[in-house]
């Protein structure tokens, strides 16, 4: 007697078949790209005021039913873009401190030139980090003052690395970051506000007249290490 055949349960789903060599997974992934870097392009020449689905959607080749299978709004995905060129920025300037030697003021120099030239090389880049992000939402303040306390621990990181301050000294490494990082994004927002009519060696050098006269107090103010 032949063997019966399984029958399927009403509620087990079908499975998707692969479109063209690729899952729905691997397509919904590639469309969340898609937008990203689509995103990227108008958010970057255009502003974020000025941007709108329909015109995301356009650059980036698809239908707007895509774009809310991976965004509820504009907001949500302005935020993607901006974590994902923050994270980019954040791995150069870490590989730059990372290759440099232990001197402080070459670990310094080797980061400003890290985030001057990316900021130069990428301007889209360089528009929704240090212009968009600032001052036009409640949720873009919050990424902007997240972005700031993101690279000041990574500055103080380095402070707390390279000098032990002695317990009577009344400066304080958290705040002395916050304020290298405030600087060097206000640099950077007259730098591109302006066209990037100054070289990235002068945007370092000048940025470097501040790290240098704090690193020379922080030296004088800091105890022997064993």
């Amino acid at each position: 007697m032949p063997a019966r055949r399984a029958t399927p349960s009403p509620t087990a789903k079908p499975r998707a078949r692969p479109y063209a060599g690729k899952s729905r997974e691997q397509r919904r992934a590639e469309r969340h790209e898609q937008l990203l870097d689509a995103a990227k392009t108008v958010f970057g020449t255009l502003g974020f005021h000025a941007a709108t689905v329909k015109g995301i959607c356009v650059e980036a080749g698809l239908t707007e039913r895509y774009f809310y299978e991976s965004f509820r709004n504009l907001n949500a995905l302005f935020s993607a873009v901006y974590d994902r060129e923050l994270d980019a920025l954040r791995e150069r300037l870490v590989g730059a401190l990372m290759s440099a030697n232990q001197d402080v003021n070459v670990m310094a120099e080797a980061a400003m030139r890290a985030y001057y030239g990316s900021l130069k090389a990428d301007p889209l880049a360089a528009r929704i980090l240090i212009i968009e992000v600032y001052g036009t939402t409640h949720d873009m303040d919050r990424l902007y003052r997240r972005g700031v306390h993101d690279f000041a621990e990574l500055i103080r990181g380095v402070i707390t690395q390279q000098f032990e301050l002695d317990k009577d000294d009344p400066l304080d490494p958290g705040l002395l970051s916050t304020a290298l990082v405030g600087a060097a994004i206000h640099l950077a927002m007259r730098w591109q506000l302006g066209g990037y009519q100054e070289s990235v060696d002068v945007m370092v050098r000048n940025t470097l007249a501040i790290i240098t006269a704090l690193n020379d107090r922080l030296a004088a103010g800091s105890v022997g290490r064993a």
